[in-house]
């Protein structure tokens, strides 16, 4: 007979009650394997909080994924040329709040929230997708040229040179840079 003084067990948690033994402890394995919450909550269709729950309640120890340095350069490179937090976040596969964090701990002031234009269909002709414009973005201050960048995100030169041209970002001359003589031995 139980103990009429112990404390009822609660009740299962609705999130438990959707998904089965096995799933869960698929998503605890996942996340035990490496893989981000962002990316199980996407394939699970979670919230970020009900996945944390999920994954404590079965006693797993969080971990921090704090950015590394070259991941933290390419989002301020690319928050320099347009793209949103939001987007970085998706781009680099961690959450908007540790992109917005590292931002903040930089002192780079934030955009005030805006809205975009209606594409017309000239412009989703010649437009990057915003993956290809983030990578292509990395690829060109890296220094490859505008045909490798083009060639490398599956898009024409021309995409490419339109983003950059409505991004504002400076496109460098063709060629090689001019040969500069040298002073040595010069009287």
């Amino acid at each position: 007979m139980p103990d009429p003084s112990a404390a009822p067990s609660p009740p299962p948690r609705r999130l438990e009650r959707r998904l089965s033994p096995e799933t869960c402890a698929e998503m605890v394995e996942k996340y035990r394997a490496g893989a981000t919450t962002p990316a199980l909550c996407a394939e699970y269709g979670l919230s970020k909080g009900g996945l944390l729950r999920l994954l404590t309640d079965r006693g797993v120890k969080m971990r921090r994924q704090p950015l590394a340095p070259e991941q933290v350069e390419q989002a301020v490179t690319l928050y320099s040329y347009g793209f949103s937090i939001a987007a970085i976040a998706s781009y680099l596969d961690t959450s908007y709040n540790n992109v917005r964090q590292n931002m903040e701990r930089l002192g780079i002031e934030r955009r005030p929230r805006g809205g975009s234009r209606p594409a017309t269909d000239r412009d989703r002709i010649r437009t990057l997708d915003e993956q290809q414009a983030m990578t292509a973005v990395l690829l060109y201050v890296t220094g490859n040229t505008l045909e490798n960048v083009a060639a490398a995100v599956g898009a024409s030169t021309s995409a490419v040179r339109k983003h950059f041209a409505d991004a504002g970002m400076p496109i460098r001359p063709r060629g090689r840079p001019p040969h500069r003589p040298s002073h040595h031995g010069v009287a």
